[in-house]
């Protein structure tokens, strides 16, 4: 749950390159955990899809909403200082 209190303390409108473990990479921005009611889970993240990076199915277009589960992200990085805000141990 560490990566979700990174990724809401990333102020609107800023970038962040979110690398996942199943290899694609994002520009995002504009990150809001989903309702818990939702899924009965509080692991889901909606997002703005800034920039493609590495997108391993074409299936997602710039300027449209990303939902994901914050247990799938590998990486975080501050897209303007290239900064590492978050990277998943590998321990369990």
């Amino acid at each position: 749950m560490f990566v979700c209190v990174i990724l809401e303390r990333i102020p609107d409108d800023h970038e962040a390159i979110v690398t996942f473990d199943y290899g694609d990479c994002f520009g995002l921005s504009n990150f809001e955990m989903v309702d818990e009611s939702i899924y009965e889970s509080l692991d889901f993240c909606l997002s703005d899809i800034v920039s493609k990076v590495k997108v391993l199915r074409d299936v997602y277009n710039i300027g449209t909403k990303l939902e994901f589960s914050v247990n799938d992200v590998l990486k975080v990085e501050d897209a303007v200082s290239g900064g590492i805000l978050y990277r998943k141990s590998n321990e369990t």
